[in-house]
């Protein structure tokens, strides 16, 4: 998923999409990237890695990072902005 979380309630839906769409197998994986534009999508994010985390069942975040990427939110398309990216699994017993 790429740029999912613009409103309060889309940590929640894309929790819950993810965990009612992951295989089940030992290999799958979901891959988030989120720009960090501002406080408010920060937020989300942070929101959005807590419940993947702890979530009932938890998922693992096998690997996260920042890149730069280029923003076209507004007027301005060559804006950089930090983004953040994740790879989940199912947490093995």
């Amino acid at each position: 998923m790429a740029d999912p979380l613009y409103d309060d309630n889309h940590p929640e839906l894309l929790h819950s999409a993810i965990l009612t769409q992951l295989a089940l197998g030992t290999e799958a994986r979901a891959i988030v990237m989120v720009p960090k534009r501002d406080q408010t999508t920060i937020g989300l994010l942070d929101s959005f890695k807590a419940l993947m985390t702890q979530g009932e069942p938890p998922l693992e975040c096998l690997e996260q990072g920042e890149l730069e990427g280029e923003d076209d939110w507004d007027a301005n398309d060559d804006e950089e902005v930090k983004c953040w990216w994740g790879i989940f699994a199912r947490r093995q017993a």
